[in-house]
């Protein structure tokens, strides 16, 4: 997985790293396995965009989740691949 975050004068890129500089942090996703959807768990240091791109095994892009203007703090982003 990739997570890209863009807000206040700094910019950082996670791939498969549970931290990028301070700036955000990634959880766990849950359920993991899943079937129907899951939920993405993350945490942001200061307000921000955030784009979370799903890859295939093959490393195809198969979907991108944008999430605008989102505050400092704990947050999580459903994700439903069938829709």
């Amino acid at each position: 997985m990739e997570a890209t975050i863009n807000g206040t004068g700094s910019t950082g890129l996670l791939e498969m790293e549970p931290e990028t500089g301070g700036q955000f942090k990634l959880g766990q996703n849950f359920p993991n396995p899943y079937v129907d959807g899951t939920s993405v768990p993350f945490t942001l240091k200061n307000p921000s965009d955030v784009t979370i791109e799903l890859f295939d095994a093959m490393g195809k892009k198969v979907a991108i989740i944008p999430a605008k203007a989102l505050g400092s703090g704990e947050h999580a982003i459903k994700v439903d691949p069938v829709a």
